[in-house]
């Protein structure tokens, strides 16, 4: 789902992932809770049949189809904290780089001083 922004005409703003999948998932919750119903209601009469077996198939596929989903976000979601660990250690790596930077060019200023004060005396 794309929308514009008020604030810039050419910038747009798009739904995000997670509430897609929230709507998806809220809407195969009915389906699958009539489905449910209809299944229960043949179980509780004794009267299998081949609507019955569609029923069973359909729901069967249905849940294969979320566990997939769900096992695809929890993947999602380690990598994503894989590579905020990644970026947390590239980061303290680049402070380190940067503190030896600082130290180094404190020691050049303090040899350049002492350069240009014993060139004065």
């Amino acid at each position: 789902m794309i929308m514009g922004r008020m604030d810039h005409p050419l910038s747009v703003e798009i739904a995000k992932p997670n509430v897609i999948l929230f709507n998806w998932f809220e809407g195969l919750h009915l389906h699958l809770f009539s489905n449910i119903e209809k299944l229960a209601e043949a179980v509780e009469s004794g009267s299998r049949d081949q609507h019955s077996e569609a029923l069973i198939s359909e729901l069967t596929s249905h849940f294969e189809k979320c566990q997939q989903i769900l096992n695809s976000i929890s993947g999602s979601v380690s990598a994503k904290a894989m590579t905020v660990e990644g970026q947390k250690h590239k980061l303290e790596e680049t402070k380190q780089l940067l503190d030896q930077r600082k130290e180094l060019i404190a020691k050049y200023r303090d040899s350049v001083e002492e350069l240009v004060n014993a060139d004065h005396n």
